[in-house]
């Protein structure tokens, strides 16, 4: 199993490497996509529905066959914003699973998150 990751914080990136893993510091935004992954995971920030941003970069590096897993905020559930709009139709046409993630589940914080699922079909 190959891991890569993408942090944009030096200081997070550089305790990650540390550790043994394989991480880029880098706006993840401004990565090329590539669809070459089986799996992303990811935590993206949520400020600004920067949450949306993410995964919505993120679909692009999943290959057929392959699965985005991703925390994000629930604002996007009801937000009457462009980019909400486009981010609930991109959860619908990749037929996400959405699982509510209650407040305090994380110790670290106590904002309510939602799990998203994303599978890729297989192209034929």
């Amino acid at each position: 199993i190959r891991a890569t990751g993408v942090e944009y914080d030096a200081e997070r990136a550089q305790a990650a490497r540390a550790k043994g893993y394989s991480v880029h510091t880098a706006n993840f935004l401004q990565v090329a996509p590539s669809p070459d992954f089986d799996v992303v995971l990811m935590n993206p920030p949520f400020t600004g529905g920067a949450d949306m941003a993410h995964v919505t970069h993120a679909w692009r590096f999943v290959k057929d066959g392959g699965v985005l897993v991703a925390l994000t905020s629930p604002a996007w559930r009801t937000a009457n914003t462009k980019a909400a709009k486009a981010f609930r139709e991109l959860l619908q046409v990749a037929g996400a699973e959405i699982e509510d993630i209650p407040a305090k589940t994380f110790k670290h914080t106590d904002i309510a998150t939602v799990l998203g699922v994303m599978r890729r079909p297989w192209e034929i």
